[in-house]
């Protein structure tokens, strides 16, 4: 059940990946009426989910209560989210539909393995 959990999560962030690049190419009013698109009536739906599956998870991981690969994935697509790099995504609109994911990132990505990791492959 929890692999399922873990399949849950990393599928549903391949669906947001997917409808994310369908507005790539796009330019001008139409870019942004496309992502704009994209946020209210398929990210916002994702993101409410996501904090629902959080929840369900016990509130620090997605599944088995110790970090997974689903946890690593969502710490990264949060991050890209949260960043102010993809345009008219507001850089808070995460945190204003769920402070419990911004939160979550910002927890994952001080996780021993996760610092470890980083750590390595910057060099230090």
């Amino acid at each position: 059940m929890q692999a399922l959990y873990c399949d849950e999560v990393l599928d549903a962030l391949e669906d947001i990946t997917h409808y994310l690049v369908r507005t790539f190419g796009l330019e001008g009013e139409e870019f942004k009426t496309a992502r704009e698109k994209f946020m209210n009536t398929r990210l916002t739906p994702f993101v409410k989910g996501f904090d629902e599956l959080l929840a369900r998870g016990g509130g620090e991981y997605f599944s088995d209560n110790r970090l997974t690969v689903a946890d690593l994935k969502m710490m990264v697509t949060l991050r890209g989210f949260r960043s102010g790099n993809i345009d008219h995504i507001p850089a808070d609109f995460i945190d204003q539909l769920s402070p419990a994911l911004a939160e979550y990132q910002l927890r994952i990505e001080q996780e021993p393995l996760v610092v470890a990791y980083h750590n390595h492959t910057s060099g230090n």
